[in-house]
């Protein structure tokens, strides 16, 4: 059974994975005739949240890109009311909105970097929120002169969508994620995964999945278990999408790890991260691109699920 990941947090937002394989974005069709316009989400007055605000387009875009230039150019202003902020200011230099094959990209100047932490997540979560209401954007990546954002442990926060961002009553005054996670680690003969419980302990800017990997990769601190990531293999990026985890891998991973079976290798990741509540498939690539095999004997280029079969029973 999947557990139910426990947030102990004065959150207001937390970024939980996005999607980089997302449909190919086309022009409207009947979708936006049915609607008149999206909801966006604003500041609250003291900027401690978010307010949600409907808007209605002066004209139906011809497109995604049109659609979301409306929305940019919409959230720089604040509606006429007192408790609304606006999202975007000048000193952030938002520049272009581009088309990708899977998601839209934002750019913006030098000025967005020097947000302070919490307000860059409230309104980087806005801007994604906002934009993720069109029909047909479900992927969004925010840059800084072509290159993409970071946290503050300088990693590259990737692609987002609208599911990135989990609201609660509480302000962003304060923010962090604290909860009980499995991961699964090789038993000592190289043959079975292990159950082995841990708090996880994250920033809300950081997708969960991609610290479940990172977890996986620092090893267990049980001595009985073994670990199951090959050395040097580190996380590109991850991205979630209809229940699928995108794992993107640096080529270290395809080195396997001495007396592991390679199946543990893989399932180790996979078994993990169906643990969490959105995740039920994972699907990998290698530096962006799909390897046909894992070192020559496991189909590495579908998606994969949970495999209880070689996990070690407990007595």
């Amino acid at each position: 059974m999947k557990r139910s990941v426990c947030y102990i947090t004065m959150l207001c937002f937390m970024l939980v994975v996005l999607s980089s394989c997302g449909e190919e974005k086309s022009t409207y069709t009947e979708t936006m005739d049915e609607e008149s316009g999206v909801t966006l989400y604003y500041l609250n007055s003291d900027s401690t949240g978010l307010l949600e605000y409907w808007y209605e387009f002066p004209k139906k875009p011809s497109g995604d890109e049109e659609a979301v230039k409306m929305i940019m150019k919409q959230l720089k202003e604040s509606p006429d009311l007192s408790e609304y902020k606006a999202v975007i200011t000048d000193s952030m230099g938002f520049q272009k909105v581009s088309l990708q094959d899977s998601y839209i990209s934002l750019d913006f100047s030098a000025g967005y970097a020097k947000l302070e932490p919490t307000m860059e997540i409230l309104c980087r979560a806005a801007i994604v929120k906002s934009v993720t209401q069109l029909p047909r954007v479900s992927n969004v990546e925010i840059t800084i002169n072509g290159q993409p954002i970071t946290n503050q442990d300088n990693q590259v926060v990737g692609i987002m969508n609208g599911d990135s961002f989990i609201s609660e009553d509480t302000g962003l005054s304060s923010y962090g994620v604290y909860g009980e996670i499995s991961l699964y680690f090789a038993d000592s003969s190289g043959e079975k995964l292990v159950e082995y419980q841990t708090q996880l302990d994250m920033e809300s800017n950081s997708p969960i999945e991609k610290k479940v990997i990172e977890q996986l990769i620092e090893g267990p601190k049980d001595s009985k278990l073994q670990s199951t990531i090959p050395e040097g293999t580190k996380v590109i990026k991850t991205s979630l999408k209809d229940g699928v985890c995108y794992v993107d891998l640096n080529a270290k991973f395809l080195n396997g790890v001495p007396g592991v079976n390679d199946e543990l290798v893989v399932y180790s990741i996979v078994d993990s991260l169906v643990e969490l509540p959105t995740i039920n498939k994972v699907q990998f690539t290698i530096e962006g691109q799909r390897v046909a095999k894992y070192r020559e004997t496991i189909p590495f280029d579908g998606t994969f699920e949970r495999n209880l079969d070689i996990m070690k029973k407990k007595h």
